[in-house]
This record gives structure tokens, C-alpha cells and sequence, in this order.
């Protein structure tokens, strides 16, 4: 019950507190508001680790040039500006 308040109170304290620093960034250029969202990213997997002893495990990247492959649709497409730096090996 403890961990759960103190989860919830440093998590939206984290997440007010990036989104009122990164509020300007709506008129500066879109990598500013990357880097935010990256921190906010970042910052709720803090709190998960050290609140709630959540680990976090990525899967897939090995797989990513296979998969790839297979989005091969009629008139579909993919962003590749997301993913860039594991397309690119």
C-alpha cells in the first residue's frame, strides 16, 4: 500500500513536473519535444524499478530486419524515422 502511494506521488510529481519544463518546447523544433517525451519515458521507468521492483525487458530488436520484410503490403508504409538507428545496420 506504501510503495503503491509513493509509485503514484513521485510518478505524477516526475510527470507534471517534465511536462510544465518541456511546455515551451511546443514552439522550438520537434527534437526538443523528443528529448521530453524520451524523459518521460525514462522517468516512469524509474519510478518502476525503484517503487515497485518492476523489471523491464525490450524484446524484438534482434528480429527487427526480419519483420521488416513482411510489412510488404499493397499501398502500406511504415515509418522509418522512428526506428532509424536499427534499420540503418
Amino acid at each position: 500500500m506504501i510503495r503503491n502511494f509513493l509509485f503514484s506521488f513521485f510518478f505524477f510529481l516526475g510527470v507534471i513536473l517534465i511536462s510544465l519544463i518541456f511546455l515551451p518546447s511546443f514552439f522550438l523544433p520537434q527534437k526538443i519535444v523528443l528529448i521530453g517525451g524520451k524523459l518521460m519515458g525514462h522517468w516512469a521507468g524509474i519510478c518502476l524499478r525503484v517503487f515497485l521492483s518492476v523489471k523491464i525487458k525490450i524484446e524484438g530488436k534482434e528480429n527487427i530486419h526480419e519483420n521488416l520484410k513482411k510489412l510488404n503490403w499493397e499501398k502500406g508504409f511504415f515509418r522509418k524515422d522512428i526506428g532509424y538507428k536499427v534499420i540503418n545496420k
